[in-house]
């Protein structure tokens, strides 16, 4: 049994039952079997707001720390479980390669477009409050829970990538990178 992560209220509230931590993304095979690749938050989720804040994201819990996945990494390990066989019915927590907090993150998507960007932290009700606006009551709470618990308890890296595919997960840094036309409006303004 893998260790319990941060997110496993996330992962309860959005199955309706109790499961092994993070979201499920289930894969199912022609026969109906399944296998569920757990990641709790994909690097290409991670940043929306950016879009909206241009070169400052404002939010709570800057300290916090989760280990992002490039979403690169999660379609070659469902490649590998699913045209592999001794993988049906698994369960596979997936992870990136490093723990950072949401400043550290942010830092990076700045280094890969060349750009400062700054996080101004503000309290979880007014985040709330502002992001009410534009998302869901529900999809806010779990974000905030989810932000809340890994301030406390940080995730921890997996080598579950590395394992299954042979090669190390990429960094956030690299995913920034791969990612950097999706935040040119930022390094205009």
């Amino acid at each position: 049994m893998f260790r319990q992560q941060p997110g496993t209220r996330v992962q309860q509230l959005v199955t309706g039952r109790d499961v092994t931590p993070n979201l499920l993304t289930h894969l199912a095979y022609p026969d109906a079997q399944v296998i569920h690749l757990h990641s709790l938050i994909c690097a290409a989720h991670a940043f929306p707001l950016l879009r909206i804040c241009k070169s400052q994201l404002w939010g709570p819990y800057a300290n916090s720390v989760q280990v992002l996945i490039h979403e690169a990494d999660i379609a070659a390990v469902a490649v590998i479980a699913l045209t592999q066989d001794g993988h049906k019915g698994k369960a596979y927590p997936l992870t990136g390669p490093e723990a950072l907090t949401r400043i550290e993150q942010l830092n990076m998507i700045g280094a890969a477009i060349g750009k400062k960007l700054r996080f101004q932290e503000i309290p979880a009700d007014v985040f709330q409050k502002e992001m009410e606006k534009s998302m869901p009551l529900p999809v806010i709470k779990l974000l905030l829970d989810y932000w809340s618990e890994t301030l406390t308890v940080p995730e921890v890296v997996l080598p579950t990538v590395e394992q299954l595919t042979g090669h190390k997960a990429r960094t956030l840094a690299q995913w920034a990178k791969d990612h950097a036309s999706d935040f040119s409006p930022l390094a205009r303004t």
